[in-house]
Order: C-alpha cells, then structure tokens, then sequence
C-alpha cells in the first residue's frame, strides 16, 4: 500500500471525498479558490485541502516511507504560522499522522514532533487498526462532535500563533517603554525589524553576503541586531534601496539613546523567547513569510489605540479591527471575484485608516480581481503599482499610524513578488502626502483631518470602508461644531457617518460604529437616526452587540478590544433605480455551535427585514427587533396610545403633588460640594440593599458624606417613597417600596407623593417590578440588552402610565400582594421562594388583563424574559441554548397550529403537525394542510434512524463560511404537495412559541403570495 492508496482509503473511511480539493478547478466558491491559492503559495507543499463547506479544516501531504521527519517539522511549523487550518493530516504508505496546528511547532534540534500536545493520533492504516479513526470523519467534524471530543479539546486558540505573538509584542512593548523608549520608536524598532525578517524568510536575503556588510561574520539579522552600529547601518540600507515611507530614522529616535539592552529585547522577541517568562527557546518559531499580513496591520493597529494620545482617536476611540471583522465588511462591499464581480480598477478610501487593516484587505482583493479577470496566477510589477497607487486611499490624524498603513501596504505589495526581485526591480512608490518634501511626495495616505479640507477631497470614491474611533462628549471644538450645526448629538462616529457621505456621491458606504447610534434615547440621537435613515439609502444594518456577552472564548474573540457594542452600517448616498422598500438587519447570537467552530455563526433566523419607512421614524424598530419580532413591535406601538408615567410625575420643583429626583452626588474635587445639614443628617440606604418591593429597615444607616455635589430632591426622601433602581436585582428590573425616610446616591430614583396615596405607590411598585415593565424596558431602554443591565429613569417613566387608570379593586389586589411579598421577605424568605413567585404571577395577570392582552401576546412576553432576556444575560449559557426537548416542540407546534388554523377556519383545510423525536442536532416538525376530522393537532413520532443520519449531515451542510471567523447557518424549510417541513438547530430558542407565531405568520404571508 503506497501512499496515493493510503490517502483514498483515509478518505473513503472518512468521507472526505465531497469536501477534497487537489487542484483549484476543483473549488466550490470564490473563498475556497482564494485559500487553496493562498495555501498552495504559502505552505506550498501541501498535496490537498479539506472543507466543511467552506470552512478550511485540515491539509494533507503525502510522503514516501523514507520520509525526512525535519521536512514534516518545518511543514508544521509553516501552518501554524499561518494561523488558519487545526488539522494537518501526514499520509505515508499504510499510515495516517494527525497533528494540531494550533500547538506551537517543535525546535528541530531538541524536541521531536510527535509529542503528545502535536500528534492527535496515529493510525496504522495497512494493519487495519482503525480505532478512533471515525472520530476525524466528516460527519464529527462537519456536526462538530469532534470538536467536543477529548482530542478537539486540545485545540486551544491560545496556542496559536497571531496570540502568542500578540501577547509577546504587548510586553516587550510595555517593557521598552519602561526603559525609556517612546512609543514610536518603539514602533519604528518593531516595524524594521519584521520587515527584515519578512526579507529573510521569503528568501529576498542572501545571508550569508548580506549581512556580512554590516557586521563581520554576520548570516541572520539576530547577528547584526546585537551591535547598535551594525543594524542602523543595516536601517539605512533600507532607506536608499527600498525608497517610500518604511519607518524612516528620525531625529527623535537618533536622540532617544536606543541601547544594547533595548535591541536585546527585540532580538529576543523575534527569536522565541517568552517575554513574560524569559524562558527562550532558541530557535526562532516565527516565519514572517507565512505570518498573514493582515494580523501585523491588527497588532499595529492596537498599538497605536492603546497609547494615551492626545487627539481623538484616543483610547476612548475605537481599538483595533480584527481581521475577521474586516473580511465581513468587505465581503459585503469587494468580495473576491467571481464571474458577475470582479472589477479591479475600483477606488477605495478609508477615512480613519489606522494601521491599514481595511486597506491591506481591499488591496489583495483588487489584485485577486485583476488575476481573476485576466486569467493570470501572477500580476506585472506595473499593474501592482498601478492599483496600489491608483485605487488605495486612506486618511487619519495620527502620522504614527499612516506611516504604519504605508508600511503594511508595502508588505502586501512584496507578498506577490518573487523573492530575487524584490531586490533587483523595487523601489517603493511613496504613499504618504508630505508636501514640506517634494522628494517624498505620496497622494495615498493622508496624515489630516478628515474633517478639514485636503486633497482626499477631490476624489469621488467607489468604496468608503472603515472603523472610525467612538467617543462621546468631549469632542475637539471644529467638529463639535460640524456636529451641533446639525443638530446632532455629540458622538465622534455620527459625524463620520454623515461626513463620508461628502466623498462617494454614487458609491459603497460600510463603517463600523457603536451600536448606541441605534438606541440612545436622546432627542439629538433620535434626531440623527431620522436624517441618517431618511438622507441615505441604508441597505443592512449588522449589530453585533449581542456577540460582547458571550461568556466563552472564540464569538467573543471577534470583539475582543472592542470598547462597547459595534454594528456596521452599509448604505450609499443614492437612491438605486429600484429601491427595496426593506433594509436587512443582521443580530447575531452566540451559540454553542460556535464552540465547534473558529468563530461566530450568524443563524438565518437572525436576518430581519425591516420596512424602511419605518427605520427613519420609529426609535424602537431597532430593539425590538433585536430581541423580539414583529408583533413585538406591534404590542410597543399599541401601547403608545397611553401617555407615559411621566405626564404624572414633576421635578423637584414642580407643581405636581407626585416628584421623581435621582439621588445625591458627591464628588472628589472639594470645590464642588457643598454642605447641606438636613441631607447629612438623613438615614441612608445603600443601592446593594435593594430589593424587589421591600426594603428591610435594618439595612438602612446614616448618611456619611457632609458635603455634595448634588443634593437631589429632599421630598423624594421622605416616607412613602418609590425607589427605583438603575441597576438590577438578581437580574430583575428593581423597585421597592417603603414608608421610612432614607436618602440615597444618584443610581437610584425615588417617587413621592401625598402620604394618602400608598396604596396607589404600592400599585406602582407592583406594576414597575411586573414582568410586562421588564418586557417592555428591556425592549425599548437603550442600554438594558445592549450593553449593561441598566434602565435610566428617564426610559422607566416612558412606560405607559397604567397605574393611574387602576381601579380601586385593582389597587387594593396589587397593595395585598406588595404587603404580603413584603411579609414573606421580612421573615426571611428569598425572592425566588414558590409563593412570592405565584403573588407576582398574579400581579403580572392583573396587569395583562388591564391591557388587554391576549394569550398569544402573554406568550411573546413570557419568551422574551425567559429566552432572549436570559440569553443577554447568559450568553451561549444560556437556556435559550439548551436542547430543544419533545415538550417544546410539541407547543411549538401547537401554537403554530392554532396561529395558522384562526385564518384557515373560514376556509376547508385545517393544520396538523407530526413532531418527530430524535436526538440529531437538527430537529424536523412537518404541518399538513388538508380536510382532516382527526381532533389532535400534534402527533409524535420517533425519528427513524435514515432521518437522523440525514439530519445530521444536513447539520453542517447548511453552514457557509461568510469570512474568516464568520459563518452563516440557513434553515431549512420545504413542501412536498400539502406538507410543510421545518428543520432548524435544536436549541430551544428556535423552537419558542413567539417563534411559532412568526413562522405561521411568514407561512401565511408565503401561502397569500402563491396564491396571488
């Protein structure tokens, strides 16, 4: 059995044949063409790649028997530098290796390959000894079973190398910064050094002659870096032959005194050793030749975010951009070329370019095109400069990362040159703007202000793409002003959002920004909203916000800097000939699916259409339908026929009997307090010591403060009293009750009003903690379900302000339960004790029936606290991600049915539905649509063992890889004559009764356009 034999049957035992790609003709979609190319040009040697779907998932090579263990040594290590596939599969004639491309690789010289941490498994193949063999088979992996598996475990992200590089850059940036150096020298140190050792590992460098000119008996640039003298000679060797801006001397690094000490810690950075230990491994495991550029443009570019600049794209700003976030956004704006897309003369401008993340990407793409359109694998040197020079454009205040974005521009322009040319035919066209320097010359890269004029502006530009820093208040006085002439709240991002308009009159617009820009609640906020959704054509809207919660590693890696909640906007600034009267909006979740996977997956379920009319004038659109559906919004928008429980309540200073004042404030500049000795001899409760409807006196204390910033209003002080809490209580929304005084800190509100009206407080209380006011808050505040679990006052009092049309009977059933909760609680019962759960159960019917809503409505409130609250709060912990059981299914069902058959009754037809019980990863309920006299509307049914086998392979099939790290999961929903199949992941949150609801709802809106 010789190695071509061992390989078909590793395949056949494994399935791989639908999957296996030898030859790029071979390739499915532009992804898989653009990373086998990719593959096949930086590990080279590798005979075939397997996907799951497009999901690249291990590489094969095939070695005679004889085979040099050093070569499969140096092929590990050239993947995991690569930092992409897990698996690399070894086949020799009868036997099959598996190792782990995430394990850092082995020093050749000490250390053998096949330890257990690198070799997975070891089959001999021609023996016949299979054990185990099936759990590498297309089915585990694609299911992601193997990823669960003891053997998936050990593929930790940790061990990669983009974060064992990145955690080693931080400290010996940190530990040369301590020594004396700036930043930006820093920078200049780092950025020469892997330019170098990308020459000396592309093989540009003849060692042995090169670097012998600087230092006698030199062959590695960690020779030359020991002795100052040498490697600055080295430096400016640099300079004259390569041209451009690639980190040039400055006079501010000449003075900084760089030592032996400081170049020893970036010769020992580059070399291996562990830079939190010390412990070096001499040898050097990095190799710059296969080290994706895109993940050195990401460590620059957090760098540059996490230094304590000045100006505004401060550390308040953005940090950086993670490489799959960029190929999600350009995915969408310059996707790899395809037979219907594949222009390359295209003009792309990012207008706060950073390092040149967003850049480096959209150039590879533009060259990916240029091949693609002219049937070439390799691109002429001029046409290579022609689409750097011609079509890349980038503007940023900060000259330190323009420089950096020419430097990370310069190495994608290498990466298609043949080694021995980058030194006989490159010099460097100059990229930067520098008018000071008519030699130095560039009209690429702009270090201004996007906000000033500049010749950026004399461009109109195919494609804007970008992450513009965020920060809020506190902004420089010129664009401030750019801001308030349009009445637009004071956010950094809302006013690149409408400058970039400027600059693209019939292109692409996709920014990244914060995705408060969709839910404050401030007049000037709504007020952007409205101009920005009524002044641009919005075409999606993908708010990620959900993705900051996720309690395990790799859904939260996408935003792992992230300073708060990011969604991107894509839009144009003109109206196509045939507008869409829609705009898709995009929220995905985490998901344990994701654990089985190198990324995030984005569930078809979380695709929402949403009328554009209403995008510009509704501010709840945007939470709702986040959290909930459209008959969500229904219920938010109904209910606006109430006025808000504000109407009733008046400041401090108000003429109304009721007030609503936040707490006092203190601050540490003495100068701005100021005593008050009636408040400083208050009692005083604490926000920790509130809970739901009762405070127990004993916690209440004294006031400690004797001066304050803010006094707050003293009537709201005084028993009766409503305290409302900003933040939760066992992660409820919190309101309590009290007849005794006490103050208390601006975190908590309090309502007073007449002594005889506490009866009518303690309604008000029951109805702040009932569960329609923690739905209805949870879908309109603008931070509760965003970011934190925080309900601002002014968002409690927007609720509609049905207390004050309670009857009398209502009043006193609500004031009995508050009284008895607080009994039950005073004798030291817990909020979660079974009676004081059925008293808020009657509080909630209470508060149903005097709206008025329906038991389909009650149950879109009961999924949206048990699901998509909890899912907030839990993330893929959640129970929403727990496995859907046959009960689920079976009022899923049911509710779907009864949705359906309240239209169908006038008619002759009737749904009934089969649940069919099984244990795959997809589950399957089919509803028939015909005469039927049978009284049961939902049969169960034991899954036969065909369909479990074939739900489980649907399972990954229905999987699509949209960028690295993100992937798209479709449902699956057919009808074969009077039956309707639905298949979908078996997680309770897809098997809710809402969502039961708006699947019968898209049925009949499906069944009324067939019949039209």
């Amino acid at each position: 059995m010789d190695q071509e034999e061992t390989y078909e049957k590793v395949c056949s035992e494994l399935e791989y044949h639908c999957g296996i790609i030898k030859d790029i003709e071979q390739a499915h979609s532009p992804v898989q063409r653009h990373l086998f190319s990719e593959a096949k040009r930086l590990i080279r040697n590798i005979d075939a790649m397997y996907f799951s779907g497009d999901v690249p998932i291990a590489y094969f090579k095939l070695m005679s028997s004889d085979f040099d263990e050093t070569e499969i040594i140096e092929l590990h290590r050239r993947v995991w530098n690569q930092s992409r596939i897990p698996l690399l599969y070894v086949i020799t004639p009868g036997e099959l290796r598996i190792y782990n491309c995430f394990e850092e690789p082995a020093n050749p010289e000490i250390e053998e390959l096949d330890t257990q941490k690198r070799l997975i498994k070891h089959f001999d193949i021609a023996a016949g000894i299979l054990e185990g063999l099936k759990k590498f088979s297309k089915s585990q992996i694609d299911s992601g079973v193997f990823w669960k598996s003891e053997e998936g475990q050990r593929f930790r992200s940790d061990r990669r190398v983009d974060q064992r590089l990145l955690k080693n850059l931080r400290i010996t940036r940190e530990k040369l910064h301590k020594q004396g150096l700036k930043y930006s020298v820093i920078h200049n140190l780092i950025g020469r050094s892997i330019f170098i050792l990308y020459l000396e590992d592309r093989g540009a460098i003849d060692k042995d002659i090169f670097y012998d000119q600087f230092l006698d008996g030199a062959t590695t640039y960690s020779d030359v870096i020991k002795d100052k003298s040498a490697v600055y000679q080295l430096f400016e060797k640099l300079k004259e032959d390569f041209n451009g801006d690639l980190f040039p001397v400055t006079d501010e690094e000449l003075t900084s005194k760089v030592n032996s000490t400081h170049l020893k810690f970036i010769r020992e950075l580059f070399y291996g050793t562990d830079m939190g230990t010390g412990q070096q491994t001499l040898w050097r495991p990095y190799d710059f030749g296969v080290i994706p550029i895109e993940l050195i443009s990401a460590i620059y570019e957090e760098f540059l975010h996490t230094e304590k600049e000045k100006n505004y794209t401060s550390k308040k700003g953005a940090y950086y951009t993670p490489h799959a976030l960029v190929e999600f956004v350009l995915n969408e704006v310059l996707p790899w070329p395809s037979d219907d897309d594949h222009q390359h003369g295209l003009s792309i401008l990012d207008p706060a370019c950073g390092s040149g993340i967003f850049l480096v990407e959209a150039f590879r793409r533009l060259v990916a095109r240029w091949k693609f359109s002219h049937n070439e694998k390799n691109i002429p040197i001029p046409e290579l400069k022609r689409i750097l020079t011609n079509c890349i454009y980038g503007v940023d205040i900060n000259k330190d990362a323009i420089r950096v974005a020419a430097f990370s521009l310069y190495l994608a322009f290498m990466d298609y040159l043949e080694p021995k040319t980058i030194w006989e035919r490159i010099r460097f066209p100059y990229l930067v703007y520098c008018p000071e320097d008519p030699d130095r010359y560039g009209t690429n890269l702009f270090p201004m202000d996007i906000f000033e004029t500049g010749p950026f502006e004399n461009m109109d530009y195919d494609i804007v793409v970008g992450n513009p820093p965020w920060k809020r208040d506190d902004l420089p006085e010129h664009i401030s002003n750019y801001l308030s002439s349009r009445g637009f709240a004071q956010e950094i991002v809302q006013a690149f959002l409408w400058r970039v308009r400027d600059f693209s009159s019939n292109g692409k617009i996709a920014l990244l920004a914060t995705s408060k820009i969709l839910f404050n609640t401030e007049t000037k906020d709504c007020h952007f909203r409205r101009e920005f959704f009524g002044q641009n054509y919005v075409e999606m809207v993908v708010n990620f916000s959900a993705l900051r919660r996720t309690k395990g590693k790799k859904g939260r890696q996408l935003f792992v800097s992230a300073v708060g909640p990011a969604t991107v906007f894509f839009y144009r600034t003109n109206t196509p000939e045939q507008p869409k009267s829609t705009i898709l909006y995009c929220t995905p979740k985490p998901t344990r699916a994701d654990n089985a996977l190198p990324g995030i997956t984005i569930d078809a379920s979380e695709f929402k259409f949403l009328p554009r009319m209403k995008c510009s004038t509704s501010d709840r659109i945007w939470k709702v339908a986040m959290w909930g559906t459209q008959r969500d919004l229904e219920i938010i928008e109904r209910l606006q026929k109430y006025d808000n429980l504000a109407a009733y309540l008046g400041s401090c200073r108000s003429d109304l009997s009721w007030k609503k004042a936040r707490g006092f404030q203190t601050s540490p500049n003495p100068n701005k307090n100021k005593h008050n000795d009636r408040l400083s001899n208050m009692p005083f409760i604490d926000a920790k010591d509130i809970t739901r409807f009762w405070i127990n006196p004993d916690k209440i204390t004294k006031v400690k403060a004797n001066t304050f910033s803010a006094f707050g209003c003293i009537e709201t002080y005084l028993g009766p009293h409503i305290l409302i809490k900003e933040g939760q209580s066992n992660k409820k929304f919190c309101a309590a009750f009290t007849e005794h005084d006490c103050a208390f800190r601006d975190t908590i509100t309090g309502v007073s009003g007449y002594s005889d009206k506490s009866a009518l407080m303690k309604a008000i209380t029951a109805y702040l903690n009932s569960s329609f006011s923690s739905y209805f808050l949870f879908l309109t505040a603008s931070t509760w379900g965003i970011d934190r679990e925080r309900v601002y006052p002014s968002e409690v009092f927007r609720l509609p302000d049905l207390p004050f049309h309670f009857t009398d009977d209502q009043i006193d059933k609500l004031t009995g339960n508050v009284d008895m909760i607080a009994k039950l609680m005073a004798d030291g019962l817990p909020e979660t004790d079974t009676h004081i759960r059925e008293l808020e159960i009657e509080i909630d019917q209470i508060i149903y029936e005097s709206l008025d809503l329906s038991k389909s409505e009650r149950f879109l409130i009961d999924d949206v606290l048990e699901y998509s609250l909890d899912f907030f709060q839990e993330g893929e912990n959640s129970k929403a991600c727990d496995i859907v059981d046959t009960e689920d299914l079976e009022a899923y069902s049911t509710t779907f049915c009864d949705a359906v058959n309240s239209i169908l009754q006038f008619g002759e037809s009737r749904a009934t539905a089969m649940v069919y019980r099984g244990d795959a990863p997809l589950r399957v309920v089919s509803i028939r649509f015909s005469e039927v006299n049978d009284e049961r509307t939902v049969t169960i049914s034991d899954s036969a063992d065909e369909l479990e086998y074939a739900l489980s392979r649907l399972d990954r099939q229905i999987i699509e890889e949209y960028s690295e790290s993100v992937y798209v999961r479709r449902n699956v929903k057919f009808y074969d004559k009077d039956t309707l199949y639905i298949t979908k992941p078996a997680e309770k949150r897809f098997w809710t009764r809402s969502m039961a609801l708006r699947d019968a709802d898209e049925t009949l809106a499906e069944g009324l356009g067939r019949s039209s």
